[in-house]
């Protein structure tokens, strides 16, 4: 079984509880011992069950979320059952609602509820299934040095929406998970978008799972934004490819580039531009020199 304190999760659910609505009964507590509320998942439930009442009681819409001072629970109800989420902290809000709706759904159809006797083992097997699916959702972040940041540049976040991982490294405060989500339900392969101090740049294809969103400060010269656009782009399209230096074009290369940056790509050539992001010192303005190569075809990319 897989164990999510082994993950690098970026919103953290603290426990996940399945509560009967009629009688108040936990029916499964999964709890990934991150909860610091003193309160037992009895009583928790209770307080939910409760809380849920004088919602319906005052009529103040949909009971669905709330904040105590060190926390996040989210919450989900159906005709039998009541599913709450605790996170660390309000972190994509959204995203983990639609993870708490797919829970109460698939509990319901997996078990009848209408003439439930009592007994709560049977439900213990789902907890496997909880965690399976939170798995396939959680975005990873890959681990690599410390990296630099060429003048201009707030950071960088590079995904795989098909294995749910990120590259990221900023100089900002940002909900990574949820600028992912924003901008992948953005329609078009290259966006901007502008704040009070700040460019965004995100790019996405079609034909690859990876995504590029650049943060660059308002600052930077128009020129520089386009020439970051296409080193996005380059990222986007070839993050999971290889770079080589063509033997039969090295003396051009020396020509066009110079001997130390041919050096520079020779040392690092075999490698994927994935690798590049959690290694190198200055994967950016690396990067752009394997990409302006690339475009004069000494080195080649597969």
């Amino acid at each position: 079984m897989i164990e999510l304190i082994d993950l690098v999760v970026v919103a953290m659910i603290r426990k996940v509880l399945i509560i009967h609505r009629l009688s108040g009964v936990p029916l499964l507590v999964v709890d990934f011992n991150r909860s610091s509320l003193g309160s037992d998942d009895a009583l928790l439930s209770g307080m939910l069950r409760a809380l849920e009442g004088l919602a319906e009681e005052l009529g103040i819409g949909e009971f669905s979320s709330f904040k105590t001072t060190d926390a996040m629970f989210l919450v989900t109800l159906l005709k039998h059952v009541l599913v709450a989420l605790l996170l660390d902290h309000e972190d994509d809000v959204e995203y983990y609602k639609q993870f708490a709706v797919e829970i109460a759904w698939t509990f319901e159809a997996t078990y009848r509820l209408d003439s439930w006797d009592g007994n709560v083992e049977r439900f213990s097997e789902f907890r496997e299934w909880i965690i399976s699916m939170l798995e396939k959702r959680t975005w990873k972040e890959m681990q690599g040095n410390a990296r630099e940041l060429p003048e201009g540049v707030a950071g960088y976040v590079v995904y795989d929406k098909v294995n749910h991982r990120f590259w990221a490294n900023l100089k900002v405060k940002v909900n990574i998970i949820g600028l992912i989500n924003s901008w992948e339900a953005t329609t078009g392969e290259v966006v901007e978008a502008s704040g009070e101090s700040l460019t965004y740049v995100s790019t996405k294809l079609k034909r690859t799972p990876f995504g590029v969103i650049g943060i660059l400060y308002k600052s930077l010269l128009e020129r520089d934004v386009e020439r970051y656009k296409k080193l996005f782009e380059f990222i986007t399209e070839n993050a999971d490819k290889t770079f080589l230096l063509v033997k039969e074009t090295l003396k051009a290369a020396e020509s066009l580039f110079g001997k130390e940056a041919v050096e520079e790509v020779r040392r690092n050539e075999g490698n994927m531009l994935l690798e590049v992001l959690s290694f190198h010192e200055n994967p950016l303005t690396f990067l752009e020199l394997v990409r302006r190569m690339s475009i004069r075809g000494v080195v080649l990319l597969k």
